[in-house]
């Protein structure tokens, strides 16, 4: 019999049950996607290393051994150009500082599953999360850009990013990008996310506003004011079907919480708040942003629920940062 929880977790039991006791050769499979730690029996170190995709352990076996498997699960870096359930643009991505090369998607595991999966649109565009459950899409077709205003006129980034740079750090993968706007576009955006080794997923968001050398104190103080980042979104039935809702289909719209008080769809925005959800009874997501800078909103004739990160003053920076997770629900799908 053998237990294993992975990816959540990265330990396998192994439960011994022969009909009589004695020596056989037990084959423990190493897949590619892991790394073999250790290997225990009844709690003591055992010696081997795998070949062929297989430890294999040598002894005399009883009833009532276990052998417990430590494996780790680094994550892996996947650039995928198909497109998916609709049309997905190209861009350039450069991984671990390599020659950029042409995708559509950045798809990050861990273990076997997709942890988290980034289209090339609207910058880097979170569409895919590991939850627990069936994979979820946040969005079919419609999106929530970056955006704020310059002297009366909104810039969004709808597009895709020139370069999306991606490379593994100690704590996760990093995605930098960058774009540029304004009505000269002389305004920089640079932002990035941090996908953390971890589950439940957790995902780092900041942006950093850089305006030109001449740009008055009003319209900066415009840009702070109207500035909204995704933090994230999720679907109303509404939206174009998917696999996800023509399988399953949807238990309730999203519900919005802000400091745990849940918010009446109205339309309107709601902040400051350090913390915001959105639940739709099996999904679930929570933003917080340490500097108490989110807003939550819903747009039913769009068909999406969102939260976003609003930009604040940073040592004469401006900067928005907040922190996306995704709470492992028991009792469905796990």
């Amino acid at each position: 019999e053998t237990l294993a929880k992975i990816p959540r977790s990265d330990d396998v039991r192994i439960a011994i049950t022969p009909r009589a006791a004695g020596a056989f050769v037990l084959n423990i499979r190493v897949p590619g996607w892991a790394v073999l730690r250790a290997v225990e029996v009844n709690g003591q170190p055992q010696q081997g290393r795998p070949s062929q995709g297989y430890l294999r352990l040598r002894r005399s076996w009883r009833a009532g051994d276990r052998v417990d498997v430590h494996f780790d699960l680094p994550l892996r870096v996947v650039l995928e150009s198909g497109h998916g359930p609709t049309p997905i643009a190209a861009g350039k991505v450069s991984l671990e500082g390599a020659a950029p090369v042409s995708a559509r998607s950045i798809v990050i595991y861990r273990g076997p599953v997709i942890l988290a999966q980034f289209r090339l649109q609207n910058g880097c565009d979170l569409i895919w999360a590991y939850t627990g459950d069936d994979a979820y899409l946040f969005e079919t077709v419609a999106s929530v850009p970056d955006q704020f205003t310059v002297q009366g006129k909104e810039f969004r980034h709808s597009g895709t990013p020139d370069l999306v740079e991606v490379a593994h750090t100690p704590r996760g993968v990093r995605l930098d990008w960058k774009w540029r706007t304004g009505p000269r576009s002389d305004w920089t955006v640079r932002r990035s996310a941090m996908v953390n080794s971890c589950i439940p997923l957790e995902i780092q968001y900041a942006a950093d506003i850089v305006p030109p050398a001449a740009a008055p104190a009003d319209q900066i103080e415009e840009v702070v004011r109207t500035g909204r980042f995704c933090g994230t979104r999720m679907q109303y039935s509404v939206s174009e079907p998917s696999t996800y809702f023509d399988k399953v289909g949807h238990p309730v719209p999203p519900r919005l919480f802000l400091e745990g008080a849940v918010v009446s769809p109205t339309g309107k925005p709601w902040h400051p708040a350090a913390d915001a959800d959105l639940d739709n009874g099996r999904v679930g997501y929570h933003v917080h942003s340490a500097s108490h800078r989110l807003e939550a909103s819903d747009h039913p004739s769009a068909g999406y629920s969102a939260i976003y990160g609003l930009v604040g003053r940073d040592n004469g920076r401006f900067t928005v940062n907040c922190r996306l997770r995704t709470p492992i629900r028991t009792g469905y799908g796990n």
